[in-house]
C-alpha cells in the first residue's frame, strides 16, 4: 500500500499555523516508549505504563507526542507500533519549556508498520539536526504530566486537555471534569490573619483526578457554584505540587484557583464517570 505523509504538517502544527479543526494529518510513528507513572521512576517488570510517548514524523521533521490514556490499548495490542502510519483525528499542541508537544486524543492506524519514510529532522530545525535519537533526546520521564494548551483562535469550540496532562510549566489550559467531592468552607486564623478555604476533587473522562483549592475571595466566588456530580470547564489556575499530607488522590499536582480563574457549567454527555474506582486485592486490605 502506497501512503503519502502530510509533508509540512509538523512545522505547521508546531508553529500554530494550523489548528486541530483544520486538518487531519497523516504521520508516521518513528519512536514509541512507555512513560513511567507518577508514582514510579521507571516502568519495570510486568507493570504497564500509564501513558505512552511517540515521536511523529511527516517525512521532513519529527515532534514529540503523547497518547491519551483511552487509546493505550492500541499500543498494548501492537495495533500501533514503531513504523505505523497514522492519521490524527483529534489532537492539540502544547508548549513545554518552549518546545511543542502534541497530545493525541484520537487517531486511526492506516498501516500497522512499514519502513521509516523520509529522513526527518527535529523541529524546530537546528544546525546539528541528524537522526531522531541523536539530535533529539527522549527524556520521557522529565514530563510525567503533559498536555496541550487550551488555545484555538480559529474556532469557538473549547479544546480541553486531560487532567493527567497538567503540569506547572503550563500557562494556559482548560479541563472538563466532574466534581466528585467537595469540602466545607473552613475559616482559619494564622500569623497572616483571618482566612477561608475550601477544596473539591475533579475526575475527567480519561480517569485523571486532581484536587482544586480556593482561598479567601476566590473561595467566596466559587463555593456556591460548585456542586457535587456536576461537570464544568475550568481554566486559568496555578498547577503546583500536591500537599500529600492533605491530598489522597493519585496525582502529584493540584490546582490553586485565583481571581482570574473561570468555572463554567457544561453539558453532561455521560462521558465522565461519577466516581473513580481502584481495584484492590483482598490481601492488600
Amino acid at each position: 500500500m502506497v501512503v503519502q505523509l502530510t509533508e509540512g504538517a509538523i512545522a505547521m502544527l508546531s508553529s500554530g499555523e494550523w489548528q486541530p479543526a483544520d486538518v487531519k494529518p497523516v504521520l508516521q510513528v518513528i519512536e514509541l516508549r512507555g512513560i513511567p507513572s507518577q508514582t514510579s521512576s521507571a516502568v519495570s517488570g510486568g507493570e504497564k505504563p500509564e501513558r505512552y510517548g511517540l515521536m511523529l514524523s511527516d517525512g521532513l521533521f519529527f515532534q514529540k507526542a503523547v497518547v491519551a490514556t483511552h487509546r493505550n490499548s492500541m499500543v498494548r495490542s501492537q495495533q500501533m507500533q514503531k513504523g505505523s502510519v497514522v492519521q490524527l483525528r483529534e489532537y492539540v499542541c502544547n508548549f513545554i519549556r518552549d518546545r511543542p508537544i502534541f497530545i493525541i486524543i484520537d487517531l486511526d492506524v492506516i498501516i500497522g508498520t512499514c519502513d521509516l519514510i523520509g529522513d526527518a529532522k527535529s523541529y524546530p530545525p537546528t544546525s546539528n539536526s541528524a537522526s531522531p535519537i541523536n539530535s533529539y533526546p527522549l527524556p520521557w520521564t522529565v514530563y510525567p504530566n503533559r498536555g496541550p494548551t487550551a488555545k484555538n483562535k480559529a474556532t469557538p469550540r473549547i479544546i480541553f486537555i486531560p487532567i493527567a496532562a497538567l503540569n506547572p510549566c503550563q500557562g494556559r489550559w482548560t479541563i472538563k471534569a466532574r466534581v466528585t467531592s467537595k469540602q466545607e468552607l473552613i475559616r482559619y486564623n494564622n500569623a497572616k490573619g483571618d482566612g477561608k478555604v475550601f477544596s473539591f476533587d475533579l475526575l475527567d473522562s480519561d480517569g485523571g483526578e486532581i484536587r482544586v483549592t480556593c482561598f479567601n475571595a476566590v473561595a467566596d466566588q466559587f463555593f456556591d457554584q460548585i456542586e457535587i456530580g456536576k461537570v464544568y470547564y475550568i481554566s486559568k489556575g496555578s498547577v503546583k505540587p500536591a500537599s500529600k499530607a492533605f491530598n489522597h488522590l493519585k496525582n502529584n499536582h493540584e490546582i490553586l484557583l485565583n481571581n482570574t480563574s473561570t468555572i463554567q457549567p457544561c453539558f453532561d454527555d455521560g462521558s465522565i464517570p461519577r466516581q473513580q474506582f481502584q481495584r484492590v486485592l483482598l490481601g492488600d486490605w
